[in-house]
């Protein structure tokens, strides 16, 4: 089986309820990472692009303060983003399964720059006119009772909130400090990788893969 992880990191934040088909209000990828992972042969496709962006575009201070990600770096490292999409979308075509930690969210950044680029996305394809969705597995949602971090609502109920990526790493991997240079994309990616492999199948793909493990 051939899992597609992916994260991204962006410019700023979309608005509130905002439309994929409104592109006005949603910001822009400016780094792209993702592993396709063989879990046949533990084998490992990585792939790290930095975006460039028009000048016009802004990086906001809250979202540089996340990711650190400077137009400087983005104008000496960075590609434009239609390769990187069109080369991103090869993968989730081969991929049986896409990964992410709040998916929901990163699905919809790339919808918006595919729309934006007028590139064809591959998260749902149409066959004998039925639309088939790519089957998709989210860590965040579905280690919620894993995790169980008790919070109180206004209403003084408890609840289990949504575990950060650092958080439901941090329960699976207790004796291990966190990686270094948290929301870089490909780091994101590796450990959210390392995540859903121990949660659904209980092994470590850093004990399988040298160039995986290499991140770490």
């Amino acid at each position: 089986m051939k899992v597609l992880v992916f994260d991204s990191e962006t410019s700023g934040l979309p608005e509130k309820d905002a439309s994929i088909y409104d592109k006005s209000k949603w910001p822009y990828i400016i780094q792209l990472s993702y592993i396709l992972y063989d879990m046949s042969n533990n084998s490992a496709l990585i792939k790290n692009n930095y975006i460039k962006i028009d000048d016009e575009v802004i990086i906001t201070p809250e979202s540089f303060n996340v990711h650190h990600i400077s137009r400087e770096i983005l104008n000496e490292q960075g590609i434009n983003i239609v390769p990187a999409l069109k080369e991103f979308n090869e993968c989730l075509k081969r991929c049986d399964i896409v990964v992410g930690h709040n998916i929901s969210f990163d699905k919809r950044l790339i919808f918006v720059e595919c729309f934006r680029h007028n590139v064809k996305q591959y998260f749902t394809h149409f066959m004998n006119n039925k639309k088939i969705n790519k089957p998709e597995y989210c860590t965040m949602k579905n280690t919620i009772e894993f995790c169980k971090l008790e919070r109180l609502s206004k209403t003084n109920q408890v609840y289990n909130k949504m575990p950060k990526l650092s958080e439901l790493y941090g329960l699976l991997f207790p004796n291990e400090p966190l990686p270094e240079n948290l929301h870089n994309s490909l780091i994101d990616v590796a450990m959210t990788l390392r995540c859903y492999v121990k949660y659904v199948y209980n092994y470590d793909v850093k004990e399988s893969n040298e160039n995986i493990r290499a991140l770490f």
